[in-house]
């Protein structure tokens, strides 16, 4: 049996991921989240009937509770996708954005690094950052060598992580991955802000023929 620890289980990427890995019965896999959200993607892929999903309510920002997880469900495998992701939302709440996004992150990290230390236990740990991170560059496409340069509260705290977790993979030995994807976008995605998820939409919903295609 392998444990799993999803972060933000009720996202877009991590419903999908637990729905992926709930299909082999040898996992068992335990979600973290913060709040639970009707229209969320975890409700429509009715992954609450998954008999190997467990739920877990709290906040990622809480060492406590990040290392009695850890603990507890004995976990061999983390996905931290946990994070303030909305641009403007987290320019409204700065201070909020960089508990969840970058103390959040170290919270895991600093888990992770004392699971070593201390049982001699390596967990494996995809770590998820994003392509903003990199920030405004006259140089493209980007590519893993660019510098990171966020610009932004959201990018910043994102970049903040991103480097915590490549130091901590690199001083202290852990088998930890970084993924910094760009839009992604697919079945049961409810954030209507986005160009392709937003384009479809609007496609569908055209009624009119002089009715523009983006709103």
């Amino acid at each position: 049996m392998t444990n799993i620890l999803i972060t933000g289980i009720n996202g877009f990427v991590g419903a999908h991921l637990a729905e992926y890995l709930s299909r082999n019965e040898n996992n068992k896999i335990y979600g973290l989240m913060r709040s639970e959200k009707h229209d969320s993607t975890f409700n429509a892929l009715s992954l609450h009937n998954r008999k190997n999903i467990s739920m877990i309510y709290g906040d990622v920002y809480i060492y406590t509770l990040i290392e009695e997880m850890i603990v507890q469900y004995n976990i061999n495998e983390i996905y931290h996708l946990a994070a303030k992701v909305i641009v403007r939302d987290a320019a409204k709440s700065p201070l909020t954005t960089c508990m969840i996004n970058a103390n959040g992150t170290l919270n895991i990290l600093e888990a992770v690094r004392l699971m070593k230390a201390q049982y001699n236990s390596y967990i494996p740990t995809l770590i998820m950052s994003t392509d903003k991170a990199y920030g405004s560059s006259d140089n493209l496409p980007y590519k893993e060598t660019h510098p990171l340069n966020a610009n932004d509260i959201y990018s910043s705290t994102k970049a903040i992580q991103d480097i915590l977790a490549r130091t901590y993979a690199n001083q202290y030995e852990l088998p930890i991955t970084v993924a910094r994807p760009c839009n992604t976008y697919g079945e049961y995605d409810f954030n209507w802000s986005r160009i392709v998820p937003s384009i479809a939409k609007s496609c569908f919903d055209r009624n009119e023929i002089d009715k523009p295609l983006v709103l």
